[in-house]
């Protein structure tokens, strides 16, 4: 009988599923594992995973944003789809009675990162646009990590920002 839960199955798998497979089985997914979750008697908290991407971009959308903006801009499905499983996971996680914390993280990167932008690090070289040099904020898989066990050690509920303190360069 688990007391815990960290829920990963956020992960965009557009690539290989297509868009609205992929969409479906994050927002389908999740409801199962609450649908499940209320069946446990000794839960005491669960954690989810979501992304920053959630706040969309647009040019009114804030360069560093911060757990209480606006989810607003333009958003792809899969952004979407996390404000979804979001909203879902709060509102699931107050009638069973157990705290929520929902992590939004940077890109993560490192030697097992299994996301576009770890892939593309992992070329000998790295495309860029002739002139484009965008910002950047990239998280450590062993910070990714540690913030989830910190989550789960310290009992959190809400949402949360996972990411460094500011941008990079992509260059």
């Amino acid at each position: 009988d688990p007391t815990s839960i960290i829920h990963l199955a956020t992960i965009d798998r557009s690539s290989r599923l297509g868009k609205e497979r992929s969409r479906e089985s994050v927002i389908l997914g999740t409801q199962a594992l609450f649908g499940a979750a209320e069946r446990l008697r000794n839960l005491t908290h669960v954690v989810v995973r979501s992304e920053g991407h959630v706040y969309g971009s647009g040019n009114r959308t804030a360069l560093i944003a911060r757990e209480g903006d606006r989810l607003g801009g333009q958003a792809p499905r899969h952004s979407r789809a996390l404000r979804e499983v979001e909203t879902y996971a709060t509102e699931a996680g107050k009638a069973v009675g157990v705290p929520v914390a929902v992590l939004r993280t940077a890109e993560s990167v490192g030697p097992h990162a299994d996301t576009p932008l770890a892939h593309l690090f992992r070329l000998p070289v790295v495309p860029i646009m002739w002139g484009f040099d965008p910002l950047l904020q990239l998280l450590h898989e062993d910070d990714l990590r540690d913030a989830f066990l910190h989550a789960l050690d310290n009992g959190l509920d809400g949402v949360f920002n996972v990411a460094p303190a500011g941008p990079l360069y992509l260059s």
